[in-house]
This record gives C-alpha cells, sequence and structure tokens, in this order.
C-alpha cells in the first residue's frame, strides 16, 4: 500500500520490536531511518541514530524531532514562495 502511494522512506521508531516490518520494507527497496540502541548492530536499518537506551522517552522525542523538522521546513517553503511572489509584483 505505501508503494502505491509513493512513499519510499520508512521512520522506524522501534527496530528491535519492528524487525520483521524493516526486513520487509528492505526487501520491497524501501530507505529505512530508525533509532537503534549502541549494544545492537547498526545495519540494521539504513539510516541509524544511536541511542543509549531503548525506552518511550526517547522514542517520543524522536517522533517530536521529525514533527519540529518539518514544520521548519514548512515554514522556509512558504517563506520561499512568498518571497518569489513578493519578486513576481515588483516587476509588474
Amino acid at each position: 500500500m505505501l508503494k502505491l502511494r509513493n512513499f519510499n522512506i520508512a521512520l522506524v521508531v522501534d527496530v528491535l520490536y519492528h524487525n520483521k516490518t524493516v526486513y520487509y520494507l528492505h526487501r520491497n527497496s524501501f530507505y529505512t531511518i530508525g533509532l537503534v540502541p549502541v549494544n545492537y548492530s547498526s545495519h540494521l536499518v539504513n539510516f541509524a541514530v544511536p541511542t543509549s537506551t531503548e525506552n518511550l522517552q526517547t522514542q517520543l522525542f524522536f517522533i517530536r524531532f521529525f514533527i519540529q523538522i518539518k514544520k521548519i521546513s514548512r515554514i522556509y517553503k512558504y517563506n520561499q514562495v512568498l518571497s518569489y511572489w513578493l519578486g513576481l509584483y515588483k516587476y509588474i
């Protein structure tokens, strides 16, 4: 279903719990980003974010971090499009 909707990146928060999911994501050529404890292999996902502990607080911080990045990128894109429109009106 994700491939049909043109998704090709997966964010896996708990790699140890979702190891079968990660396997099927790799099998279907998804790029995976995930939290990996330092005592496990960093090759479980394509981009491993090392953590010292695997607990709910770390996972929530990671999700909140990605939400914040998404918010900042949308604000940046809005400001960029706004500056293009204002620049266009200067030349009219």
